[in-house]
Protein backbone atom coordinates (compact mmCIF):
# COMPACT_ATOMS: atom_id res chain seq x y z
CA UNK A 1 0.00 0.00 0.00
CA UNK A 2 2.76 2.53 0.84
CA UNK A 3 4.58 1.89 -2.49
CA UNK A 4 1.30 2.45 -4.49
CA UNK A 5 0.98 5.76 -2.61
CA UNK A 6 4.52 6.34 -3.70
CA UNK A 7 4.12 5.76 -7.31
CA UNK A 8 0.46 6.79 -7.60
CA UNK A 9 -0.32 9.11 -5.00
CA UNK A 10 -3.69 9.88 -4.83
CA UNK A 11 -4.56 8.47 -8.50
CA UNK A 12 -5.60 5.26 -9.57
CA UNK A 13 -3.61 5.29 -12.70
CA UNK A 14 -1.91 2.05 -13.69
CA UNK A 15 1.74 3.25 -13.87
CA UNK A 16 3.44 6.66 -12.21
CA UNK A 17 2.63 8.24 -15.23
CA UNK A 18 -0.18 7.09 -16.65
CA UNK A 19 -2.31 3.91 -17.94
CA UNK A 20 0.11 3.07 -20.97
CA UNK A 21 2.86 0.97 -21.12
CA UNK A 22 5.42 3.10 -22.57
CA UNK A 23 8.90 1.81 -23.47
CA UNK A 24 10.92 4.85 -22.63
CA UNK A 25 10.13 5.01 -19.54
CA UNK A 26 11.13 2.04 -17.54
CA UNK A 27 13.58 -0.83 -17.48
CA UNK A 28 11.00 -4.37 -18.47
CA UNK A 29 10.89 -6.77 -20.95
CA UNK A 30 11.51 -6.94 -24.28
CA UNK A 31 12.34 -3.50 -23.56
CA UNK A 32 14.95 -4.33 -21.52
CA UNK A 33 19.31 -3.77 -21.56
CA UNK A 34 19.46 -7.40 -20.35
CA UNK A 35 20.59 -6.13 -17.14
CA UNK A 36 19.95 -4.04 -14.01
CA UNK A 37 20.35 0.39 -14.58
CA UNK A 38 21.77 2.97 -12.72
CA UNK A 39 19.05 4.75 -10.80
CA UNK A 40 18.00 8.12 -13.27
CA UNK A 41 18.39 6.08 -17.11
CA UNK A 42 14.51 6.71 -17.20
CA UNK A 43 13.76 10.21 -15.77
CA UNK A 44 10.54 10.10 -17.09
CA UNK A 45 9.45 7.10 -15.85
CA UNK A 46 9.90 9.20 -12.11
CA UNK A 47 6.60 8.75 -9.52
CA UNK A 48 4.90 11.29 -9.04
CA UNK A 49 6.72 12.35 -6.17
CA UNK A 50 9.94 12.43 -8.02
CA UNK A 51 11.00 8.86 -7.17
CA UNK A 52 13.13 6.92 -9.73
CA UNK A 53 12.58 3.51 -11.30
CA UNK A 54 9.17 2.56 -9.07
CA UNK A 55 8.24 0.58 -11.89
CA UNK A 56 10.78 -2.65 -13.62
CA UNK A 57 14.19 -3.01 -12.92
CA UNK A 58 14.42 -4.30 -9.75
CA UNK A 59 11.11 -6.17 -7.82
CA UNK A 60 11.28 -4.25 -4.54
CA UNK A 61 11.21 -6.00 -0.99
CA UNK A 62 8.22 -5.28 0.89
CA UNK A 63 8.43 -5.50 4.56
CA UNK A 64 4.69 -7.36 4.65
CA UNK A 65 4.15 -10.75 4.74
CA UNK A 66 2.66 -12.54 1.37
CA UNK A 67 -0.27 -14.26 2.87
CA UNK A 68 -4.38 -14.04 2.41
CA UNK A 69 -6.41 -11.59 4.13
CA UNK A 70 -8.73 -13.36 6.72
CA UNK A 71 -11.66 -15.07 5.49
CA UNK A 72 -14.50 -12.54 6.86
CA UNK A 73 -15.84 -9.39 5.82
CA UNK A 74 -13.74 -6.83 7.63
CA UNK A 75 -12.88 -2.66 6.84
CA UNK A 76 -9.69 -1.99 6.40
CA UNK A 77 -8.26 -6.04 6.10
CA UNK A 78 -5.06 -6.90 8.06
CA UNK A 79 -2.10 -8.49 6.55
CA UNK A 80 -0.37 -11.33 7.82
CA UNK A 81 1.90 -10.26 10.75
CA UNK A 82 4.34 -13.72 10.34
CA UNK A 83 4.76 -15.84 7.53
CA UNK A 84 7.46 -17.56 4.87
CA UNK A 85 7.39 -15.14 2.14
CA UNK A 86 7.61 -11.76 2.03
CA UNK A 87 5.80 -9.52 -0.80
CA UNK A 88 7.74 -7.91 -3.89
CA UNK A 89 6.32 -5.31 -5.99
CA UNK A 90 6.90 -3.84 -9.40
CA UNK A 91 8.49 -5.89 -11.90
CA UNK A 92 11.88 -6.60 -13.08
CA UNK A 93 14.41 -5.79 -16.05
CA UNK A 94 13.44 -9.50 -17.15
CA UNK A 95 9.66 -9.21 -16.39
CA UNK A 96 6.38 -8.33 -18.50
CA UNK A 97 4.86 -5.19 -18.64
CA UNK A 98 1.59 -6.53 -16.59
CA UNK A 99 3.88 -7.14 -13.33
CA UNK A 100 5.07 -3.58 -13.28
CA UNK A 101 2.40 -2.27 -12.09
CA UNK A 102 2.30 -0.35 -8.56
CA UNK A 103 -0.71 -2.70 -7.56
CA UNK A 104 1.45 -5.73 -8.77
CA UNK A 105 2.96 -8.67 -6.42
CA UNK A 106 4.87 -11.48 -6.09
CA UNK A 107 6.42 -13.65 -3.05
CA UNK A 108 9.47 -14.74 -2.17
CA UNK A 109 11.44 -15.95 1.00
CA UNK A 110 13.66 -14.01 2.54
CA UNK A 111 16.70 -15.81 1.89
CA UNK A 112 15.97 -15.72 -1.91
CA UNK A 113 18.71 -13.91 -4.02
CA UNK A 114 18.76 -13.07 -7.71
CA UNK A 115 19.79 -10.20 -10.06
CA UNK A 116 16.07 -8.99 -10.45
CA UNK A 117 14.82 -8.69 -6.62
CA UNK A 118 16.11 -6.14 -4.64
CA UNK A 119 16.09 -2.53 -3.44
CA UNK A 120 15.71 0.79 -5.53
CA UNK A 121 16.45 3.47 -2.57
CA UNK A 122 18.72 2.85 -0.65
CA UNK A 123 19.39 4.13 3.05
CA UNK A 124 22.82 5.46 3.73
CA UNK A 125 22.73 5.15 7.58
CA UNK A 126 22.13 1.91 9.34
CA UNK A 127 19.64 1.35 11.75
CA UNK A 128 20.22 1.27 15.63
CA UNK A 129 21.59 -1.88 17.05
CA UNK A 130 18.62 -3.23 19.48
CA UNK A 131 19.19 -4.74 22.89
CA UNK A 132 17.21 -7.62 24.35
CA UNK A 133 17.18 -7.47 27.73
CA UNK A 134 15.76 -10.17 29.91
CA UNK A 135 15.13 -11.08 33.98
CA UNK A 136 17.19 -14.25 34.97
CA UNK A 137 17.01 -14.40 38.45
CA UNK A 138 15.53 -12.30 41.61
CA UNK A 139 16.41 -12.96 44.99
CA UNK A 140 14.87 -11.44 47.95
CA UNK A 141 14.82 -11.44 51.61
CA UNK A 142 13.16 -10.06 54.63
CA UNK A 143 10.34 -8.18 52.41
CA UNK A 144 6.66 -8.92 53.22
CA UNK A 145 6.29 -12.71 53.60
CA UNK A 146 9.92 -13.44 52.21
CA UNK A 147 12.60 -14.35 54.32
CA UNK A 148 15.26 -15.30 51.27
CA UNK A 149 13.98 -16.66 48.36
CA UNK A 150 15.82 -17.20 44.80
CA UNK A 151 13.53 -17.22 41.37
CA UNK A 152 15.25 -18.67 38.36
CA UNK A 153 13.88 -17.55 34.93
CA UNK A 154 15.36 -20.52 33.77
CA UNK A 155 12.53 -21.61 30.59
CA UNK A 156 13.85 -21.34 27.17
CA UNK A 157 10.40 -19.69 26.46
CA UNK A 158 9.81 -15.78 27.47
CA UNK A 159 6.84 -16.50 29.46
CA UNK A 160 6.84 -17.46 33.57
CA UNK A 161 3.71 -18.07 35.18
CA UNK A 162 3.64 -17.26 39.52
CA UNK A 163 1.44 -19.84 40.95
CA UNK A 164 0.29 -19.72 44.34
CA UNK A 165 -2.92 -19.30 47.15
CA UNK A 166 -3.40 -16.02 48.00
CA UNK A 167 -1.23 -14.31 50.83
CA UNK A 168 1.76 -16.07 49.12
CA UNK A 169 3.47 -13.25 47.37
CA UNK A 170 2.77 -13.24 43.84
CA UNK A 171 1.93 -9.71 43.77
CA UNK A 172 5.14 -8.40 45.63
CA UNK A 173 7.42 -10.53 43.01
CA UNK A 174 6.00 -7.93 40.04
CA UNK A 175 6.18 -5.24 42.24
CA UNK A 176 9.71 -5.50 42.87
CA UNK A 177 10.54 -6.48 39.54
CA UNK A 178 8.30 -3.11 38.52
CA UNK A 179 10.59 -1.30 40.91
CA UNK A 180 13.63 -2.25 40.39
CA UNK A 181 14.03 -2.09 36.64
CA UNK A 182 11.89 1.18 36.53
CA UNK A 183 14.51 2.65 38.87
CA UNK A 184 12.18 4.06 41.26
CA UNK A 185 13.43 4.97 44.47
CA UNK A 186 10.90 7.76 46.02
CA UNK A 187 8.20 5.63 48.32
CA UNK A 188 5.84 8.40 47.61
CA UNK A 189 5.16 7.81 44.22
CA UNK A 190 3.79 4.21 45.13
CA UNK A 191 0.25 3.94 46.05
CA UNK A 192 0.03 1.32 48.63
CA UNK A 193 3.87 0.47 49.36
CA UNK A 194 3.99 0.49 52.78
CA UNK A 195 5.71 -1.55 55.58
CA UNK A 196 7.42 -3.77 53.07
CA UNK A 197 10.05 -4.56 55.10
CA UNK A 198 9.61 -7.89 57.59
CA UNK A 199 8.72 -7.41 61.11
CA UNK A 200 11.85 -7.23 63.64
CA UNK A 201 14.33 -6.78 60.71
CA UNK A 202 16.17 -3.42 59.79
CA UNK A 203 16.06 -3.47 56.19
CA UNK A 204 14.61 -5.64 53.02
CA UNK A 205 16.92 -6.53 49.78
CA UNK A 206 16.12 -7.61 46.69
CA UNK A 207 18.21 -8.15 43.50
CA UNK A 208 17.47 -8.36 39.54
CA UNK A 209 19.88 -10.32 37.42
CA UNK A 210 19.66 -9.13 33.68
CA UNK A 211 20.81 -11.23 30.71
CA UNK A 212 21.95 -8.39 28.00
CA UNK A 213 21.91 -9.54 23.78
CA UNK A 214 23.09 -7.86 21.29
CA UNK A 215 23.39 -8.56 17.78
CA UNK A 216 26.99 -7.00 17.80
CA UNK A 217 28.53 -7.97 21.47
CA UNK A 218 28.16 -11.12 23.60
CA UNK A 219 25.69 -11.76 25.88
CA UNK A 220 26.64 -10.13 29.69
CA UNK A 221 24.91 -10.23 32.74
CA UNK A 222 23.93 -6.76 34.97
CA UNK A 223 23.08 -7.19 38.80
CA UNK A 224 21.34 -4.85 39.99
CA UNK A 225 20.74 -4.67 44.15
CA UNK A 226 18.24 -2.84 46.12
CA UNK A 227 17.54 -1.63 49.73
CA UNK A 228 14.68 -0.96 51.44
CA UNK A 229 14.83 0.83 55.10
CA UNK A 230 12.42 0.58 58.06
CA UNK A 231 10.79 4.01 56.36
CA UNK A 232 10.72 2.08 53.40
CA UNK A 233 12.91 4.49 51.30
CA UNK A 234 14.77 2.31 48.44
CA UNK A 235 18.08 2.51 47.04
CA UNK A 236 20.20 0.81 44.55
CA UNK A 237 23.65 -0.25 45.81
CA UNK A 238 24.61 -2.01 42.70
CA UNK A 239 24.47 -1.79 38.90
CA UNK A 240 23.01 1.70 38.82
CA UNK A 241 25.67 2.81 36.34
CA UNK A 242 25.39 -0.35 34.40
CA UNK A 243 21.79 -0.38 34.05
CA UNK A 244 21.48 3.47 32.66
CA UNK A 245 23.70 2.59 30.08
CA UNK A 246 21.06 0.12 28.70
CA UNK A 247 18.08 1.26 30.20
CA UNK A 248 16.76 2.95 27.05
CA UNK A 249 16.98 -0.25 24.79
CA UNK A 250 13.88 -1.75 26.29
CA UNK A 251 10.61 -1.26 27.91
CA UNK A 252 8.90 -2.62 31.01
CA UNK A 253 5.36 -2.13 31.20
CA UNK A 254 3.32 -3.56 34.56
CA UNK A 255 -0.80 -4.15 34.66
CA UNK A 256 -1.88 -4.78 38.17
CA UNK A 257 -5.76 -6.56 39.26
CA UNK A 258 -6.87 -2.33 39.07
CA UNK A 259 -6.99 -1.89 35.77
CA UNK A 260 -9.35 1.38 35.62
CA UNK A 261 -10.24 3.75 33.19
CA UNK A 262 -10.26 7.53 34.33
CA UNK A 263 -10.63 10.83 31.93
CA UNK A 264 -7.74 12.25 33.85
CA UNK A 265 -3.88 12.04 33.43
CA UNK A 266 -1.64 10.17 36.23
CA UNK A 267 0.38 11.79 38.84
CA UNK A 268 3.37 13.15 36.56
CA UNK A 269 5.89 10.55 37.73
CA UNK A 270 6.99 8.87 34.67
CA UNK A 271 9.20 5.82 36.09
CA UNK A 272 5.82 4.43 37.86
CA UNK A 273 3.41 5.73 35.09
CA UNK A 274 4.29 1.88 32.80
CA UNK A 275 3.52 0.15 35.70
CA UNK A 276 1.15 2.45 37.82
CA UNK A 277 -1.58 -0.20 38.21
CA UNK A 278 0.37 -2.93 40.12
CA UNK A 279 0.22 -1.02 43.19
CA UNK A 280 -2.96 -0.44 43.73
CA UNK A 281 -6.63 1.36 42.99
CA UNK A 282 -5.29 4.58 42.55
CA UNK A 283 -3.06 3.57 39.56
CA UNK A 284 -5.01 3.42 36.47
CA UNK A 285 -5.37 3.42 32.58
CA UNK A 286 -6.17 7.01 30.71
CA UNK A 287 -9.00 6.80 28.73
CA UNK A 288 -8.98 7.49 24.96
CA UNK A 289 -10.32 10.53 25.30
CA UNK A 290 -6.90 11.78 27.00
CA UNK A 291 -5.29 13.87 24.22
CA UNK A 292 -2.19 12.30 23.82
CA UNK A 293 -3.50 9.05 24.03
CA UNK A 294 -6.37 9.66 20.89
CA UNK A 295 -3.61 11.52 18.52
CA UNK A 296 -1.30 7.83 19.22
CA UNK A 297 -4.55 6.03 17.64
CA UNK A 298 -5.35 8.37 15.04
CA UNK A 299 -1.83 8.00 13.64
CA UNK A 300 -1.46 4.41 13.97
CA UNK A 301 -5.15 3.24 14.30
CA UNK A 302 -4.71 0.23 11.20
CA UNK A 303 -1.81 -0.93 12.62
CA UNK A 304 -3.14 -1.05 15.83
CA UNK A 305 -6.36 -2.46 14.62
CA UNK A 306 -3.76 -5.00 12.78
CA UNK A 307 -2.06 -6.12 16.23
CA UNK A 308 -5.29 -6.42 18.15
CA UNK A 309 -7.77 -8.39 15.23
CA UNK A 310 -4.33 -10.80 15.02
CA UNK A 311 -4.65 -11.58 18.88
CA UNK A 312 -8.03 -11.95 19.18
CA UNK A 313 -8.37 -14.14 15.98
CA UNK A 314 -5.70 -16.78 17.56
CA UNK A 315 -7.60 -16.53 20.47
CA UNK A 316 -10.86 -18.77 21.50
CA UNK A 317 -13.81 -16.14 21.24
CA UNK A 318 -16.90 -18.56 19.55
CA UNK A 319 -18.58 -15.20 18.38
CA UNK A 320 -14.38 -13.84 16.82
CA UNK A 321 -14.70 -10.54 17.55
CA UNK A 322 -12.70 -8.08 15.67
CA UNK A 323 -11.70 -4.03 15.73
CA UNK A 324 -13.29 -2.28 13.14
CA UNK A 325 -13.36 1.47 14.08
CA UNK A 326 -13.16 3.74 16.36
CA UNK A 327 -14.41 7.38 17.80
CA UNK A 328 -13.34 9.80 20.84
CA UNK A 329 -15.53 7.82 23.23
CA UNK A 330 -15.23 4.60 22.21
CA UNK A 331 -14.42 1.60 19.70
CA UNK A 332 -16.54 -0.62 17.84
CA UNK A 333 -16.14 -4.20 16.85
CA UNK A 334 -17.71 -6.83 14.65
CA UNK A 335 -19.13 -10.32 14.79
CA UNK A 336 -18.73 -13.25 12.53
CA UNK A 337 -22.50 -13.68 12.74
CA UNK A 338 -23.30 -10.02 12.13
CA UNK A 339 -20.60 -8.51 10.34
CA UNK A 340 -21.82 -5.49 9.39
CA UNK A 341 -23.08 -4.63 13.05
CA UNK A 342 -20.63 -2.31 14.37
CA UNK A 343 -20.78 -3.13 18.73
CA UNK A 344 -19.53 -0.42 20.58
CA UNK A 345 -16.60 -1.60 23.66
CA UNK A 346 -19.46 -0.93 26.49
CA UNK A 347 -21.39 -3.42 25.46
CA UNK A 348 -19.18 -6.18 25.37
CA UNK A 349 -18.14 -8.44 28.54
CA UNK A 350 -16.48 -7.03 31.35
CA UNK A 351 -14.01 -10.14 30.71
CA UNK A 352 -13.93 -8.32 26.94
CA UNK A 353 -13.19 -4.84 28.20
CA UNK A 354 -10.89 -5.26 31.13
CA UNK A 355 -8.42 -7.38 28.27
CA UNK A 356 -8.75 -5.12 25.62
CA UNK A 357 -7.75 -1.95 28.15
CA UNK A 358 -4.82 -3.86 29.21
CA UNK A 359 -3.86 -4.46 25.51
CA UNK A 360 -4.88 -1.42 24.12
CA UNK A 361 -2.48 0.54 26.74
CA UNK A 362 -0.02 -1.50 25.98
CA UNK A 363 0.43 -1.23 22.25
CA UNK A 364 -0.09 2.87 23.08
CA UNK A 365 2.90 2.81 25.17
CA UNK A 366 5.17 0.86 23.22
CA UNK A 367 4.32 3.18 20.23
CA UNK A 368 4.97 5.70 22.67
CA UNK A 369 8.55 4.23 23.28
CA UNK A 370 9.16 4.21 20.00
CA UNK A 371 8.53 0.90 19.10
CA UNK A 372 8.13 -0.50 15.55
CA UNK A 373 4.38 -1.80 15.84
CA UNK A 374 4.20 -2.68 11.64
CA UNK A 375 6.99 -5.44 13.14
CA UNK A 376 5.31 -6.67 16.72
CA UNK A 377 7.74 -9.76 15.62
CA UNK A 378 10.88 -7.86 16.38
CA UNK A 379 9.44 -5.50 19.29
CA UNK A 380 11.32 -6.78 22.88
CA UNK A 381 10.13 -5.79 26.15
CA UNK A 382 9.21 -7.06 29.52
CA UNK A 383 5.37 -6.81 30.52
CA UNK A 384 4.36 -7.86 34.51
CA UNK A 385 0.43 -9.05 34.09
CA UNK A 386 -1.36 -9.57 37.40
CA UNK A 387 -4.00 -12.40 37.14
CA UNK A 388 -4.43 -12.53 33.54
CA UNK A 389 -7.09 -14.45 33.61
CA UNK A 390 -9.10 -11.44 35.12
CA UNK A 391 -13.26 -11.64 34.16
CA UNK A 392 -11.98 -13.74 31.41
CA UNK A 393 -14.20 -16.85 30.38
CA UNK A 394 -12.62 -20.33 30.61
CA UNK A 395 -12.49 -20.67 26.94
CA UNK A 396 -10.55 -17.44 26.23
CA UNK A 397 -8.26 -18.87 29.10
CA UNK A 398 -7.29 -21.32 27.16
CA UNK A 399 -5.90 -19.69 24.11
CA UNK A 400 -5.37 -15.98 25.07
CA UNK A 401 -1.41 -16.28 26.41
CA UNK A 402 -0.42 -18.15 23.43
CA UNK A 403 -2.35 -15.94 21.35
CA UNK A 404 -0.29 -12.91 22.65
CA UNK A 405 2.74 -14.66 22.66
CA UNK A 406 2.32 -15.62 19.46
CA UNK A 407 2.05 -11.65 18.28
CA UNK A 408 4.67 -10.82 20.43
CA UNK A 409 6.92 -13.75 20.54
CA UNK A 410 10.21 -11.25 22.02
CA UNK A 411 8.34 -9.80 25.28
CA UNK A 412 9.07 -11.01 28.22
CA UNK A 413 5.91 -11.91 29.97
CA UNK A 414 5.46 -13.12 33.61
CA UNK A 415 2.33 -13.34 34.81
CA UNK A 416 0.40 -14.50 37.79
CA UNK A 417 -2.67 -16.26 37.53
CA UNK A 418 -5.43 -18.57 39.76
CA UNK A 419 -6.63 -20.50 35.95
CA UNK A 420 -5.90 -24.23 34.92
CA UNK A 421 -6.57 -23.78 32.21
CA UNK A 422 -3.60 -20.69 31.87
CA UNK A 423 -1.26 -23.12 32.90
CA UNK A 424 -2.49 -25.97 30.48
CA UNK A 425 -0.83 -23.57 27.80
CA UNK A 426 2.44 -23.25 29.83
CA UNK A 427 3.85 -26.03 27.81
CA UNK A 428 8.46 -25.35 27.98
CA UNK A 429 7.76 -22.36 29.91
CA UNK A 430 8.77 -21.39 33.49
CA UNK A 431 6.42 -22.45 36.50
CA UNK A 432 7.64 -20.96 39.76
CA UNK A 433 4.76 -22.13 42.34
CA UNK A 434 5.41 -20.13 45.62
CA UNK A 435 3.98 -22.57 49.24
CA UNK A 436 4.42 -22.16 52.45
CA UNK A 437 7.01 -24.55 54.06
CA UNK A 438 5.56 -26.53 57.14
CA UNK A 439 7.92 -26.67 58.99
CA UNK A 440 8.93 -23.19 59.15
CA UNK A 441 6.15 -20.96 58.22
CA UNK A 442 8.38 -19.09 55.36
CA UNK A 443 7.31 -18.87 51.86
CA UNK A 444 9.02 -21.29 49.30
CA UNK A 445 9.19 -21.68 46.05
CA UNK A 446 9.26 -24.59 43.77
CA UNK A 447 10.30 -24.38 39.95
CA UNK A 448 9.06 -26.34 37.58
CA UNK A 449 9.46 -26.57 33.33
CA UNK A 450 6.05 -28.19 32.14
CA UNK A 451 7.83 -30.57 29.25
CA UNK A 452 4.36 -32.16 28.56
CA UNK A 453 0.96 -31.19 28.08
CA UNK A 454 -1.07 -32.40 31.16
CA UNK A 455 -5.05 -32.42 31.54
CA UNK A 456 -7.25 -30.55 33.51
CA UNK A 457 -7.46 -32.90 36.27
CA UNK A 458 -3.95 -33.39 36.53
CA UNK A 459 -3.02 -29.85 36.80
CA UNK A 460 -5.85 -28.89 39.90
CA UNK A 461 -4.16 -31.90 41.71
CA UNK A 462 -0.27 -31.48 40.77
CA UNK A 463 0.06 -27.49 40.32
CA UNK A 464 -2.68 -26.36 42.43
CA UNK A 465 -2.79 -29.11 45.28
CA UNK A 466 -6.49 -30.17 44.91
CA UNK A 467 -7.37 -33.57 45.35
CA UNK A 468 -10.95 -33.76 45.01
CA UNK A 469 -12.84 -32.80 42.21
CA UNK A 470 -16.04 -32.20 44.66
CA UNK A 471 -16.53 -29.15 46.73
CA UNK A 472 -15.55 -28.15 49.79
CA UNK A 473 -18.69 -29.49 51.76
CA UNK A 474 -19.00 -33.04 49.77
CA UNK A 475 -15.40 -33.56 50.49
CA UNK A 476 -16.05 -33.11 54.77
CA UNK A 477 -19.22 -34.78 53.96
CA UNK A 478 -16.92 -37.79 52.61
CA UNK A 479 -14.43 -37.66 55.72
CA UNK A 480 -17.23 -38.17 57.87
CA UNK A 481 -18.66 -41.23 55.89
CA UNK A 482 -15.03 -43.06 55.89
CA UNK A 483 -15.19 -42.50 59.96
CA UNK A 484 -18.14 -44.47 59.98
CA UNK A 485 -17.56 -47.13 57.60
CA UNK A 486 -13.98 -47.68 59.62
CA UNK A 487 -15.83 -47.85 63.00
CA UNK A 488 -18.38 -49.88 61.28
CA UNK A 489 -15.49 -52.71 60.21
CA UNK A 490 -14.31 -52.38 63.60
CA UNK A 491 -17.45 -53.52 64.89
CA UNK A 492 -18.04 -50.87 67.04
CA UNK A 493 -21.96 -49.30 67.35
CA UNK A 494 -22.96 -46.09 65.44
CA UNK A 495 -25.71 -43.64 65.17
CA UNK A 496 -27.52 -45.95 62.24
CA UNK A 497 -30.13 -43.30 61.75
CA UNK A 498 -27.22 -40.05 61.39
CA UNK A 499 -25.19 -43.07 59.11
CA UNK A 500 -27.94 -43.16 56.59
CA UNK A 501 -29.06 -39.44 56.23
CA UNK A 502 -25.13 -39.20 55.30
CA UNK A 503 -25.13 -41.66 52.70
CA UNK A 504 -28.70 -40.31 51.26
CA UNK A 505 -27.16 -36.44 51.49
CA UNK A 506 -24.17 -37.43 49.35
CA UNK A 507 -25.84 -39.52 47.26
CA UNK A 508 -28.79 -37.08 46.22
CA UNK A 509 -25.96 -34.28 44.81
CA UNK A 510 -25.80 -36.06 41.74
CA UNK A 511 -25.53 -39.30 39.90
CA UNK A 512 -21.41 -39.41 40.62
CA UNK A 513 -22.31 -39.19 44.07
CA UNK A 514 -24.88 -41.32 44.29
CA UNK A 515 -23.07 -44.09 42.13
CA UNK A 516 -20.04 -43.78 44.25
CA UNK A 517 -22.38 -44.17 47.58
CA UNK A 518 -23.80 -47.26 46.19
CA UNK A 519 -20.41 -48.66 45.10
CA UNK A 520 -19.36 -48.40 48.96
CA UNK A 521 -22.61 -49.20 50.74
CA UNK A 522 -22.30 -52.52 48.30
CA UNK A 523 -19.00 -53.17 49.62
CA UNK A 524 -20.08 -52.11 53.05
CA UNK A 525 -22.75 -54.63 53.00
CA UNK A 526 -20.81 -57.79 51.74
CA UNK A 527 -18.18 -57.43 54.19
CA UNK A 528 -20.27 -56.81 56.96
CA UNK A 529 -23.37 -59.34 55.98
CA UNK A 530 -25.50 -56.68 57.21
CA UNK A 531 -28.37 -54.89 55.24
CA UNK A 532 -27.17 -51.30 55.94
CA UNK A 533 -28.80 -48.74 53.86
CA UNK A 534 -31.94 -48.87 51.79
CA UNK A 535 -32.12 -46.83 48.48
CA UNK A 536 -35.81 -47.30 47.91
Amino acid sequence: MNIQMVVNGNNTRVYPWGDMLDNDKLNFGTASINATSAIGCYQSGKSVYGCEEMSGNVWEWCQDWYGKYMNIKEINPSGRLSGTERIIRGGAWNTKGRYCRSSGRGFRKPTFRSNDCGFRLILSKLPEIKKKVQIKRLKISNIKCFDDLEILFQSSENTTLLLGTNGKGKSTILQLLAIGLCMINRVELLYNWKKVVKSGKKEGVFEIELLIVSHNDDPRIIKLKYVIDENDSIKCINGEKQFNEIINYFVVLGYGVSRHIKLEDPPPFEKIENVATLFGENGFIKHIKISKNFKYIQENFYLIQQLINSVLYESDLAEKLLMQDYSPDSFYFSTTYSPDELIPLEALSEGFKSTFTWLLDMIIRLIEWGCDISDPQDITGIVLLDEIDLHLHPAWQRTFLPSLEKVFPKIQFIVTTHSPFIVQTAINKNLVILETDKSSDNVIVHEKVMNSELSYSAIVREIFDIHSPFTYETEKDFAEFRNFRDTILNNKDIDEQKFKNLVLKIAGRGLETESMMRREIKQLERQTGKKLVSYE
